[in-house]
């Protein structure tokens, strides 16, 4: 057993990891089921938040892009002239070593799984919501269950990953890089 499933053993690390989640995903806007509340009824306001969060989230996957972009074309200028400036990966993640960079890249590569998770989770909810308007949602309330469990846990993971993303510099800036 890993230790992050040992530690959810813990009855205490447990109800609070749960509010720590409740927390974000009111956070996000993401409806929350309380009592005999229709699941029907929350997937418009699923559908949205997951909307919401994939434009914020591809903004800053674009931003990551474009200096990952920027990185590839400040390579070759920097074997022409030793002295270039800094590239704008290392900038934005402070990715100097290749241990680092690599680091960085599988950040980068997790992001954009998510994204696409995200993506395709949103699409199968719109696409129920069309489904329940035709047919009636009581014929696919077992689907629309499932599809709102998958949309609150990718948004949990998608917040986790930003939060990953943007605290980087941070982390490299600190105890780690220093012992390298």
């Amino acid at each position: 057993m890993s230790r992050a499933a040992e530690a959810l053993a813990d009855p205490d690390i447990k109800a609070e990891w749960e509010r720590e989640t409740a927390a974000t995903l009111k956070q996000l806007g993401f409806p929350v089921v309380e009592g005999p509340t229709s699941l029907m009824h929350l997937l418009p306001k699923a559908s949205t938040c997951l909307t919401r969060r994939l434009a914020a989230l591809g903004e800053f996957l674009q931003e990551l892009e474009k200096a990952e972009k920027a990185e590839k074309g400040d390579d070759k200028s920097k074997k022409a002239d030793k002295g270039g400036a800094e590239s704008i990966l290392s900038k934005t993640f402070g990715c100097y070593s290749p241990l680092t960079i690599a680091f960085c890249l599988l950040t980068l590569t997790k992001m954009r799984s998510v994204y696409s998770t995200m993506d395709a989770n949103s699409d199968t909810l719109s696409a129920l919501q069309t489904e329940g308007l035709m047919t009636g949602f009581y014929e696919i309330e077992g689907k629309v269950k499932v599809e709102m469990e998958n949309a609150r846990r990718v948004l949990i993971e998608s917040w986790d990953v930003e939060n990953r993303a943007r605290s980087l510099p941070q982390f490299l800036s600190g105890d780690f890089r220093k012992s390298r």
